[in-house]
């Protein structure tokens, strides 16, 4: 099921100038990652008093998950790695607790000191398609192993329950 956007909060004033004269538009937003980059047209407001402009939060947003997809489908670079890293929302030393590695790894994978592990780069991908869910069954997984971890399967028999 899809969400429906949320409504953007408008400016009444300009925050630079403080001018009340702003417009509705359209501007390209780049986003580059290493020698990568992608334009975007994405809604803003332009202070006609200044010139400056103010793009919306949630299309930026919309426009970087955007670009981490597409990422996604090529061979992981240290660029890539980290910028699927920072769309999801994961702090380095979070993810390499949730992949069961040092931060030491993260970072030389990010760094290009290391070769990507192919599955990490694998959840990172999982991660972000589960973006457009709205749900996060990737990310959950991995935390629900975490828990896992050190727990042995029990070497008696249990009773299986059925919901």
């Amino acid at each position: 099921m899809k969400r429906k956007p949320k409504k953007v909060p408008r400016l009444s004033r300009c925050p630079a100038c403080h001018s009340r004269d702003l417009v509705d538009t359209k501007i390209e937003h780049e986003i580059r990652v290493g020698p990568s980059a992608a334009w975007a047209s994405i809604p803003a407001q332009l202070c006609k008093g200044c010139g400056e402009d103010y793009a919306e939060g949630p299309a930026i947003l919309a426009a970087e998950r955007l670009m981490a997809k597409v990422l996604g489908g090529y061979e992981p670079t240290p660029d890539s790695f980290r910028f699927l890293r920072s769309v999801i929302s994961l702090r380095s030393n979070e993810l390499a607790e949730l992949l069961g590695v040092a931060p030491e790894t993260v970072s030389r994978w990010e760094n290009g000191k290391a070769e990507i592990d192919r599955a990490a780069w694998l959840h990172l991908v999982n991660m972000i398609a589960d973006l457009e869910t709205g749900r996060t069954p990737t990310l959950d997984r991995l935390r629900d192993a975490l828990k896992a971890r050190g727990r042995h399967v029990p070497r008696r028999a249990f009773k299986l329950k059925f919901a």
